[in-house]
C-alpha cells in the first residue's frame, strides 16, 4: 500500500526536484518486492505483464480501493476468500 503510492508520486515530484523523484522511484519498487515477495509470498502483477498499460492503471485502482476500505472502516481482506 506504500510502493505504487510512491512511484506514482514520481511525476508531479520531477516538476520540483527530479533528485528527490529518483529516490521516490527507487524506494517505491523496494516497497513493492519486499511487500510481496516477504509479506504476500508472490510477485508483483506489474512484473508479469510490463508491456500491458492497462497493469498499470488496474495497479493504482487496487491501492485505491484498498485505501477506501481502509479509511471507510472495512475489511482488507475479502471475505470471498
Amino acid at each position: 500500500m506504500l510502493g505504487v503510492p510512491m512511484i506514482m508520486a514520481v511525476l508531479p515530484m520531477l516538476l520540483i526536484s527530479w533528485p528527490a523523484s529518483v529516490v521516490l522511484f527507487i524506494v517505491g519498487w523496494i516497497l513493492q518486492f519486499v511487500g510481496h515477495y516477504v509479506f504476500e509470498h508472490n510477485t508483483p502483477v506489474l512484473l508479469a505483464n510490463p508491456k500491458n498499460p492497462l497493469t498499470y492503471f488496474a495497479a493504482i485502482a487496487f491501492v485505491a480501493d484498498e485505501y477506501r476500505r481502509l479509511l471507510t472502516g472495512r475489511s482488507l481482506v475479502d471475505p470471498a476468500q
